[in-house]
């Protein structure tokens, strides 16, 4: 079950790295004296919320599953968190800054999504030939 215990962390820490990227974001945009265009700061930090929590889906579904069909779901899930944000920065018309915050958030979770998918390959039980053959 520690496996688990990784996946549904993640629902926990995807939420934590786009709060510390904003925190950053927010940081150097004042020192740098630009406008940190808050609007397009929250729409993008909930976009990518959305999209690496519904990346850890797949994950969810194939707890107790062998090492393919849970390498299967890591799959889905980077594909899923890489479309959303895609699909969110080419339906949403906004300025460069929210392209620029989506990609901030997007480098966050991708970090998370990996991380996760990485150790739920490793902790699912080998597949076991079914002709005896290897």
């Amino acid at each position: 079950m520690v496996r688990d215990a990784g996946i549904l962390g993640a629902l926990i820490l995807n939420p934590l790295a786009i709060a510390l990227t904003a925190g950053c974001g927010v940081v150097i945009c004042a020192a740098a004296g630009w406008n940190r265009h808050g609007h397009e700061m929250l729409v993008a930090g909930g976009v990518l919320l959305a999209a690496s929590e519904l990346a850890m889906l797949p994950l969810i579904l194939t707890r107790g599953a062998n090492q393919l069909t849970v390498s299967q779901a890591a799959l889905l899930a980077t594909m899923v968190h890489l479309f959303v944000a895609a699909a969110a920065m080419l339906a949403i018309k906004s300025s460069p800054a929210f392209h620029a915050w989506l990609l901030g958030f997007y480098a966050a979770t991708v970090i998370s999504v990996v991380i996760v998918c990485i150790r739920a390959v490793r902790a699912a039980p080998m597949a076991l030939s079914g002709n005896g053959n290897h």
